[in-house]
């Protein structure tokens, strides 16, 4: 075919430019097939590509459907866990208030309530009580609007320092060696209440890790301030968390220990104070290694 094209275009060559040099009529025939190869190949490129585009937009599409259709699953197995978790909470108490009362009123109508079973069964009651309104508190803590409040600059590194010496006797007890790495002064937008709270519940996390380590026991704190952010890093010499539950330690009452053991609301908590503050939390796997990192917004 290509052969075919070149004879025929230098035989028209040869007639356009009326004499016998072959030569010039071959490269007039090359030039002129290239250039309708080439604007045929254009032609037949754009089309592909125009496929391409409409493949690709259609793929995006899917990709997102997907995406959508997987987050809503999260949600509904989060809602279900926190479900689980709240039932639990509320109903044990719940169940020693209801039993307590069905007990005095028999005891009433018999005659035989005193005035120290009736003290005991006071105390039950009201202990039960509080523990159902500390759960509600619980769920009222994950509300944004709770920790936007009142933000003011405040001092990262006073209060990391106030959060490792209440937790020195815990480094002490399971032979934890710490090492904080931080400059003299970073000012961050919070409030102290959250940055305690959220320190404490990281480095508490970062001790449970070591507990049935038998290795050498490090704990590693480092600040690593600039003019937008403020970084802080908590590493831990311990095994890395399970790849398979990686993506669940931020959501609400997820915990790897059994029903009654953890409420599981720590780092899920964090997630959400630091959230609302402009901020974040996350676990960050770099090879062998890995570490928690809190992003703080600098004053």
């Amino acid at each position: 075919m290509v052969l075919f094209a070149l004879s025929y275009f230098a035989c028209f060559g040869m007639v356009y430019f009326d004499h016998d040099d072959f030569l010039t009529s071959l490269t007039f025939a090359i030039f002129f097939a290239g250039s309708i190869f080439v604007l045929l190949s254009v032609y037949v490129t754009s089309g592909m590509v125009k496929e391409l585009v409409k493949k690709g937009e259609k793929l995006k599409v899917d990709l997102d459907q997907t995406k959508k259709k997987l987050i809503e699953t999260k949600k509904v197995a989060a809602l279900g866990a926190i479900a689980e978790a709240t039932a639990h909470e509320i109903n044990n108490p719940l169940t020693i208030i209801l039993s307590s009362l069905e007990v005095v009123k028999r005891r009433v109508a018999k005659g035989e309530l005193t005035e120290e079973y009736f003290n005991q069964t006071h105390e039950n009651i009201k202990e039960a009580g509080s523990r159902i309104k500390n759960t509600v508190s619980e769920f009222q803590s994950y509300s944004f609007k709770n920790h936007q409040d009142n933000l003011v600059r405040v001092n990262l590194i006073i209060l990391l320092k106030q959060v490792t010496d209440e937790l020195q006797g815990d480094f002490k007890k399971r032979d934890i060696n710490i090492i904080l790495e931080y400059p003299e002064d970073v000012k961050v937008i919070s409030r102290e209440k959250d940055v305690n709270e959220i320190c404490t519940i990281v480095i508490i996390n970062a001790i449970e890790a070591l507990n049935k380590f038998s290795g050498s026991k490090e704990i590693l704190i480092e600040v690593i301030p600039n003019s937008k952010n403020s970084i802080l890093r908590i590493h831990n010499s311990g095994p890395m968390i399970d790849s398979n539950i990686i993506d669940n330690i931020f959501d609400p009452f997820f915990t790897t220990k059994g029903l009654g053991e953890s409420k599981g609301r720590g780092l899920s908590l964090a997630k959400a104070i630091m959230l609302s503050q402009g901020g974040d939390i996350n676990y960050i796997v770099d090879e062998e290694k890995a570490h928690f990192e809190i992003t703080f917004v600098t004053a």
